[in-house]
């Protein structure tokens, strides 16, 4: 989340506003090693003294962007006059709470928080959300609120990077972190079925995340794959990623319940074609990028081969991949700024 904090900070300052970010201070937490305990008093931590912080500071303020949905709880310490702003990246938690969510069951404990955080979204004055299919979501479960959609950006440093193209073996890429949100073991599947057609049997593996998990190399090693041919990266500058977006010959996102999917954009600014699981949020990424289900069957892999090294779809997706620049999303929140200041603002939740 730092990294649309920054670009939101950056956009306002752009705008020409006088930015101030407020984090909740680890007073106690930083100190301690992940567990129960420290879960509890990073608890503590945010929904008792912060409050207080983000309070008196938000009363300073001519409008209050919380770039976080789930940091929400906070609006329950303001009165319902100030502006606040709040970015929804996604529902997922919100949604597992109630029983939405199959795979993922949360303790009391979130349930209550997630509770808590549906309570704070009804008082913002608006929730911008990052996607169509976390709009939806946001107009479902948070009828009241006004809502619209804005973007991500993909930012200038990666956008006008220009990386010198040295690939000597062709790789597919996987970019992300492990979970059951992100079915990484999914990307390796199809990562081992695109291996089938001929001319790739040697296609090689970049991941930019943590290293592979027992279970995976598993995977790997049932599929007859060297677990020479994967290469790992990880804390990689946006320079490099640029550099490993443009050298591969594709990018496989096989994520489930995401709110909006940045490195598939980020890889078809260089042309590359996206491999990407059919659920919705990815589908916004427009056609061109390649749609599979998760059950990997009935798919036509040497159509996929086709599809990612077609010249015209590379261009094609390059040109819409740069409209997801800085100077929308800068339009769009300077939009959102006018529409507050209108009388009838509520417009701004139909006309997104």
């Amino acid at each position: 989340m730092l990294r649309y904090t920054e670009s939101l900070a950056a956009a306002y300052s752009r705008l020409g506003h006088s930015v101030k970010l407020l984090r909740p201070p680890a007073l106690i937490s930083g100190s301690l090693r992940p567990g129960g305990f420290r879960k509890a008093v990073v608890y503590v931590e945010q929904l008792l003294v912060f409050p207080w912080i983000y309070a008196v500071e938000a009363r300073r303020s001519e409008l209050i962007h919380l770039a976080d949905h789930s940091d929400a709880v906070w609006l329950l310490s303001l009165p319902r006059r100030l502006r606040q702003i709040v970015t929804c990246h996604d529902l997922v938690a919100v949604r597992a709470a109630l029983g939405e969510i199959p795979e993922h069951r949360p303790a009391y404990s979130g349930r209550l928080y997630q509770f808590l955080v549906r309570c704070g979204l009804r008082r913002a004055s608006r929730i911008v959300a990052v996607s169509d299919a976390t709009l939806a979501d946001v107009r479902r479960l948070i009828p009241r609120t006004p809502a619209g959609r804005i973007y991500n950006p993909i930012s200038n440093s990666i956008a006008s990077a220009d990386p010198t193209i040295t690939v000597e073996e062709p790789y597919a890429l996987i970019v992300g972190s492990t979970g059951w949100r992100k079915r990484r073991d999914l990307g390796l599947r199809v990562w081992a079925r695109v291996r089938t057609v001929a001319g790739l049997e040697n296609l090689r593996l970049t991941i930019v995340g943590p290293p592979l998990e027992q279970h995976e190399l598993n995977l790997l090693l049932k599929n007859g794959i060297p677990l020479d041919h994967v290469t790992h990266f990880d804390g990689v500058t946006d320079a490099k990623v640029s550099e490993l977006y443009a050298n591969a010959l594709t990018l496989i996102q096989m994520s489930r319940y995401e709110g909006f999917c940045w490195p598939i954009l980020e890889a078809n600014v260089f042309g590359v074609v996206a491999i990407c699981a059919d659920e919705a949020v990815l589908r916004e990424t427009g056609d061109g990028n390649v749609f599979v289900p998760a059950s990997l069957i009935g798919v036509d892999w040497m159509m996929i081969a086709d599809a990612v090294a077609s010249a015209d779809t590379k261009m094609i997706l390059a040109e819409r991949a740069r409209t997801f620049s800085e100077g929308a999303f800068d339009r769009d929140l300077s939009d959102l700024h006018r529409i507050l200041a209108e009388p009838n603002g509520d417009k701004w939740r139909l006309s997104k």
